[in-house]
Formats: C-alpha cells, sequence, structure tokens
C-alpha cells in the first residue's frame, strides 16, 4: 500500500534497502523535477536515481551532497522552488517518446485490464497491432501485477482499462507532487475527444489523478474508466476504434 501519510519533513529521506517509499518522497521528486534535477519516475520511491538527483541539488546549493534530504535540505528546496520554469520528468518524458516518432513498430503500448474488460483490451491490443505498433496485453484484477508487467516489458505507453464503481467516465493521467505527465495529458484528452465522437451522447471527464496504476508504471500512463452507461453504449469495437484512432492521432504530432 502506497504511505500516503507521510509529508515531506515528517522524517530523513535517503537511499537505503528496502526503498523508501511515500508522498513525502514523491514530493521530494516533484520539488526536485521542477528545479531542474532529475529523479526518474516521481514514483515516491526514493532509489538511486533521486539519490543522485538529491546529492546534485546539494552541491549546486552550496551543501555537502549527502544525498539525505533533511531540513537543511527541505529549508533550500523552498528557498529555490519555483524559479525554474519547467519541470525535467516531463521534458525527458517527451524526449524519450520524440525518438521514437513515425516508426509505430519502435513504440510499445501496454494495454491493461481486469477481467471484465478483456474483450474490450484485446479489441484494442488488435486494432493497434494493425496499425503497425508493438502492442502488449495484459488482463489481471491487481493492478499492482499489471503495472510490473507493463514495467517488465518494458511499455513506452500504458492505457489502463477499469470499470468505474460509480459515477461517470473518466480518462485520468498523473497529477501530483507539483508534476503533471504531459504525455499522459495530451493521450487523454486524445482518447476522450474520439470516444466522444464514437458515442456523442457520452462525455468523459478529463482528470489529473494519483490513481495507483498512473504512480506505479515507469512509463507515462493513463487510465480509463467506463461507466455504466457507456458500457452499454459503447461495443468493444467502437471502444478500440475510438482509442487506436487516439493513440495515431496523438503519434503523429510527437
Amino acid at each position: 500500500m502506497f504511505e500516503a501519510h507521510w509529508k515531506l519533513g515528517d522524517r530523513l529521506l535517503y537511499l537505503r534497502r528496502p526503498m523508501l517509499r511515500g508522498d513525502d518522497v514523491a514530493q521530494l521528486q516533484g520539488k526536485l523535477s521542477w528545479l531542474g534535477f532529475d529523479p526518474g519516475k516521481i514514483d515516491g520511491l526514493f532509489g538511486s536515481t533521486t539519490h543522485r538527483a538529491l546529492s546534485d541539488f546539494q552541491i549546486n546549493v552550496g551543501m555537502a551532497g549527502d544525498g539525505i534530504c533533511g531540513p537543511d535540505t527541505i529549508a533550500e528546496l523552498e528557498r529555490n522552488f519555483g524559479r525554474s520554469p519547467i519541470t525535467v520528468t516531463g521534458v525527458r518524458e517527451l524526449i524519450e517518446l520524440g525518438s521514437k516518432r513515425r516508426n509505430p513498430a519502435g513504440l510499445t503500448i501496454a494495454i491493461t485490464s481486469g477481467l471484465d474488460l478483456a474483450s474490450v483490451a484485446e479489441a484494442v491490443r488488435s486494432s493497434l497491432a494493425k496499425d503497425g505498433f508493438h502492442v502488449l496485453n495484459f488482463c489481471h484484477p491487481d493492478v499492482a501485477v499489471l503495472a510490473d508487467l507493463s514495467n517488465t516489458g518494458r511499455a513506452d505507453v500504458v492505457l489502463h482499462l477499469e470499470v468505474a464503481e460509480g459515477g461517470g467516465s473518466t480518462v485520468a493521467y498523473f497529477q501530483g507532487f507539483h508534476y503533471t505527465s504531459p504525455v499522459g495529458q495530451a493521450i487523454a484528452k486524445e482518447i476522450a475527444v474520439e470516444l466522444h465522437n464514437e458515442e456523442p451522447g457520452t462525455d468523459f471527464e478529463i482528470v489529473g489523478s494519483r490513481h495507483r496504476m498512473l504512480q506505479l508504471t515507469k512509463a507515462p500512463c493513463v487510465t480509463l474508466t467506463l461507466g455504466s452507461d457507456v458500457l452499454r453504449k459503447l461495443a468493444p469495437h467502437d471502444a478500440s476504434g475510438g482509442i487506436s484512432t487516439a493513440l495515431n492521432r496523438w503519434f503523429a504530432d510527437l
């Protein structure tokens, strides 16, 4: 379970085994990324990449560079925060995917779902494969397992399908800890537009989220949560067509 009760400053953060994890680590990663020091994926795990980014920041501001985040380091983070106009993690996302442009076969897309949406996931996989993309399809009830399979498969982009427990349908991208995934946000917007076109009477809310799947995947991820009304109206082939069109259009704009 992701440790949400920790806030930055509640404890010392440093590299150890097993790795420290929690919202305080993610907050630290978000601040480092905003300041131009790349901590890797903003996932709440204090690994070697986060340690290196923290040490680089400390040295940059005249500190010892021991990679331990305590009160003095937090004070320096707060003093410098907001001076950089970019988020380095978001820039890295765009650069890594931009290198794969115009070659769909070089882009690995993972489609994940529970058993209840296996037919929709397979229809999406088939549609994208016909368009030339390298597509993985994983079906399991546990999002932690799905995220691990996507990470092991070295997916460049992950699309997770799930049924809404209540309320409407949403398309979500990672947003939190002073960071928004630019790739996830762009894909989410394209999917929402295309699925609305497939079923004009249905609206998909685009939201920034800290859904567990969005946190656990190393690659940019979008979660598509389908409400009961959408599931009644939108057949698997309609959903797959809209999603495939959306991903093709996003890929063409890279």
